[in-house]
């Protein structure tokens, strides 16, 4: 049995000029648009744990304290390639992929109900993927190797997806803001509270031969009352910060 070209052309990787690769997309997006949704749902459910086991692997080899740093990050990358590698090679439905489909959709060659149809089913599915392979890593006791240092590297990579603080702190630091700025104390007074204090202005007769600004500025009492009343302000002062009026977090 001979092979032809076309035999090669089924099997060869892509290498397409921006036009064309832009076609190839719409068209992508027509066949994804138009998929079932049941299997719609499990490819990404498939799509989901593929990417769970490859940030399973990432964080064993994150678990080995004992490797450098560099060598551990590099090697960890190469290990979480492997969950993109199955989603290529199985063909699953992973929700960053699919958002190319507004390619197709600005072409308007699929509907906007059967973009977000896809988007919804992808989305739900990754999420339950993720999900059976959690129960899966867990029910195995993946987490107590080494001691417990992988279980710590999973808790240490999802507490830095939420906050860097939390990564700085397992990591030793501890960073704190603060306003370095002296916020006036609240004066619990019988006294009407105090407007923005206006600016006056020299008289017009006055101006005449005076090269001096026409706007005359503030007092150092008007300057205070204006700046504790800025400061104090829960809109746009320092009451709008993280925390209110917390001198640091």
């Amino acid at each position: 049995m001979s092979i032809v070209k076309e035999d090669l052309l089924s099997i060869s990787p892509d290498a397409l000029a921006p036009a064309a690769t832009e076609a190839k997309a719409e068209a992508v997006g027509v066949t994804k648009a138009s998929m079932g949704g049941a299997k719609c749902f499990v490819s990404a459910m498939l799509a989901g744990a593929f990417i769970g086991f490859g940030g399973m692997y990432f964080c064993t080899f994150l678990g080995d304290t004992t490797m450098a740093f560099g060598a551990q990050r590099l090697v960890g990358g190469l290990c979480f390639c492997l969950g993109l590698c199955l989603v290529l090679c199985c063909g699953a439905e992973l929700f960053t992929g699919n958002v190319l489909m507004v390619c197709a959709k600005a072409s308007k060659k699929i509907s906007l109900a059967g973009l977000l149809r896809n988007w919804g089913i992808v989305w739900v599915g990754n999420l339950a993927g993720s999900l059976v392979a959690l129960a899966i890593i867990y029910l195995s006791n993946l987490q107590a190797m080494n001691g417990g240092a992988v279980g710590e590297a999973f808790v240490s990579v999802a507490a830095g997806k939420v906050a860097a603080a939390n990564n700085d702190n397992y990591l030793g630091f501890d960073h704190k803001i603060s306003c370095d700025v002296e916020i006036p104390p609240s004066h619990f007074t019988n006294t009407p509270p105090c407007g923005r204090v206006n600016l006056k202005s020299h008289a017009h007769p006055g101006c005449q031969g005076d090269f001096s600004l026409v706007v005359e500025g503030m007092t150092r009492e008007e300057a205070q009352q204006e700046s504790s009343r800025c400061l104090r302000c829960d809109h746009f002062g320092y009451g709008s910060f993280k925390g209110g009026r917390n001198t640091e977090w």
